[in-house]
């Protein structure tokens, strides 16, 4: 009996292993990668991201893998911008993927510029950095705090903000 007993679960580890085996598989035929410019940028942009990064600090979704994103908003009389969080590469459209302008890391996270109206607040250092998602990941709907900046003479001007409720 004890012997029955032994060979069955040594053939559920054996399932086990082979059914974490073939997820390992899968997901890495799902992989994809971006190569990433990484950029500097200038004392107000990264002092903003740094105050957003503390503000959101007490909040329970919070955590330092969370990424920033900062996008443009079409505005025919202003340059503005929209600041959020992420929690990574996946829960972005593969247009925003493709139109990446490049990175900086404030306050332990990484900083994503998709946006055109930035282009005089950073400067490319000439280093690049590979960034991995999965390119089959189905993003869902999260809420994080939103931020709208407009862009006069070099500085960001908070115009707007819904902030998530926070402990």
């Amino acid at each position: 009996m004890r012997l029955l007993l032994n060979l069955i679960k040594i053939n559920i580890m054996k399932v086990y292993i082979y059914i974490l085996f073939l997820n390992i598989l899968n997901f890495s035929e799902c992989e994809d990668s971006l190569q990433l410019d990484e950029i500097e940028p200038s004392t107000n942009l990264s002092t903003t991201i740094e105050a957003l990064s503390k503000s959101q600090k007490d909040c329970k979704y919070y955590n330092s893998k969370l990424m920033f994103l900062i996008k443009d908003i079409s505005e025919a009389d202003s340059l503005r911008v929209r600041i959020t969080m992420i929690e990574g590469l996946d829960f972005l459209t593969s247009s925003s993927q493709k139109n990446i302008k490049g990175f900086f890391e404030a306050d332990g996270h990484t900083v994503l510029v998709v946006s055109d109206s930035l282009k005089n607040l950073y400067i490319k250092t000439g280093r690049k950095k590979k960034f991995t998602y999965n390119k089959d990941f189905e993003a869902y709907p999260s809420d994080y705090s939103l931020w709208v900046y407009e862009i006069k003479e070099g500085q960001l001007n908070l115009l707007e903000s819904y902030k998530i409720h926070c402990n």
